[in-house]
């Protein structure tokens, strides 16, 4: 395991991380509510004939193609960090001279966190499909399924949407639907992924503390030696490398 001294700079890039995480969902959940009062505006002036409703219709339009924009940005940032987040914790195998540090280190982390959450952390696949656009939508022309780029949506269930558009945001319920690299379809709860940040935030508290145990002394909360020992052997924490 790492020392105390060789895990604190990955709890404090964790914690950093975490926060500015946070802070790019505030920014897409501000703009998508935004969104919402644009779009029913927009409906409600698109039944109207009159010239200055016509007028006002221009200028919303306008408003809602930038705030479509500012949640496209945020989001964009906001899957950076979140592949770092999960690479500190869930690590790739790889194949070099850091191989072993890597498992090594995150065998650590995940030992003084314990996420409640880690399966969702450990998910990387809106990530990558995100990174990696340009795959998906060579797969999408040559199957012949590529029915739209890109598109925002009001509907509360865009399933049917999602069948021949690539890259879905549901702006109602902040879910974005995908493909996968296999080109099947997979969707992403944004609320689930501040779920896990909460989480991480929450742990990264008690990790501090836990870190004491890398010093070789115990755990706060164990009172003896066997104590301390189970706590790096609890088969409850998922130590398991990502599959992808």
């Amino acid at each position: 395991m790492l020392t105390k001294l060789q895990v604190a700079p990955y709890l404090a890039e964790l914690r950093d991380s975490a926060d500015a995480a946070l802070h790019l969902l505030d920014r897409v959940e501000g703009a998508a509510t935004q969104w919402l009062v644009l779009e029913a505006e927009l409906e409600s002036l698109s039944r109207s004939r009159a010239a200055h409703d016509r007028d006002k219709f221009s200028e919303r339009l306008l408003a809602s193609s930038l705030l479509q924009t500012e949640m496209f940005d945020a989001l964009e940032a906001f899957l950076a960090i979140w592949a770092r987040i999960s690479l500190l914790v869930f690590p790739t195998k790889g194949r070099d001279d850091l191989t072993d540090f890597r498992k090594l280190r995150g065998q650590t982390l995940r030992r003084l966190l314990r996420l409640k959450h880690a399966g969702t952390l450990k998910n990387r696949a809106l990530r990558d499909a995100w990174m990696h656009f340009d795959e998906r939508m060579d797969r999408a022309v040559l199957g012949g399924y590529l029915g739209g780029r890109q598109r925002f949506t009001a509907d509360a269930d865009p399933s049917r949407l999602a069948t021949n558009v690539l890259r879905l945001i549901a702006v109602k319920t902040l879910a974005v639907h995908f493909r996968d690299q296999d080109g099947a379809a997979r969707s992403t709860s944004l609320p689930a992924l501040r779920t896990a940040l909460e989480d991480l935030e929450r742990c990264l508290k008690q990790a501090w503390r836990n870190a004491d145990a890398l010093a070789g002394g115990l755990v706060k909360k164990c009172v003896n030696a066997r104590q301390a020992a189970a706590f790096w052997v609890d088969d409850s924490v998922d130590t398991s490398p990502p599959s992808t």
